[in-house]
């Protein structure tokens, strides 16, 4: 019996239960199909062609649609930077140009 809440009997969930597949049993009378061509595939990019999509992403300096700004955090042994600093003191020059300078001819 159904319980019951002041009187009133409670809905009883009933789920259908699952049949188990079967399997289709093959037929003479239907003729094997073959199977479909897996779609080409592309050439897997680059890496020249991922640099350049990624570079184009990058925000360009105000009036200056060639170059793109991006932001380096460098971690330095103190004598490095202090040869960096001084030389750049001498050309009277920024740290940060004289940085892009020479990563500029590094990757040329």
């Amino acid at each position: 019996m159904a319980r019951t809440v002041a009187g009133k009997a409670a809905p009883v969930q009933c789920w259908p239960v699952p049949r188990p597949r079967r399997e289709p049993i093959p037929d003479d009378r239907q003729a094997t199909l073959p199977l479909a061509k897996a779609p080409a595939r592309r050439a897997a990019p680059t890496p020249e062609a991922i640099a350049k999509t990624v570079t184009d992403r990058d925000p360009s300096p105000v009036g200056m649609p060639e170059l793109a700004a991006i932001t380096l955090r460098l971690a330095l042994p103190r004598a490095v930077l202090e040869r960096l600093r001084a030389r750049a003191i001498r050309e009277q020059r920024k740290l940060e140009a004289l940085v892009q300078e020479i990563l500029e001819g590094a990757a040329k």
